[in-house]
């Protein structure tokens, strides 16, 4: 996915479970509310069929590594992603294994 979009949430979500006022339960939902902001913003972008918006998301030293290959710019990876995002909507399910007794992998 895009590396180093995750990386930032990842050390946003560290520094907040490191904070001392705030309980386990507390850290772990504010983690999780962090990752799930980004993810629907992700989505939001892309089903605006906005590519510029879309990659605006990305650094300009972005590797994304799909199907088709190692995209090793932003540059890159807006090409390739274009007619999808043009194209085809995109949405998440959002649920958790914990949230459905069927979930299977």
């Amino acid at each position: 996915m895009i590396r180093r979009v995750f990386l930032a949430i990842s050390t946003s979500a560290m520094t907040i479970l490191s904070s001392a006022p705030y309980s386990a339960a507390a850290q772990t939902d504010a983690a999780e509310a962090l990752v799930r902001k980004a993810i629907a913003q992700y989505e939001t972008r892309w089903n605006q069929h906005d590519v510029q918006s879309w990659t605006e998301m990305l650094t300009e030293d972005v590797e994304w590594l799909g199907v088709y290959g190692r995209m090793p710019s932003r540059a890159a990876v807006s090409a390739s992603q274009e007619p999808y995002i043009k194209q085809y909507d995109y949405k998440l399910c959002g649920r958790r294994p914990e949230d459905d007794a069927n979930w299977s992998v």
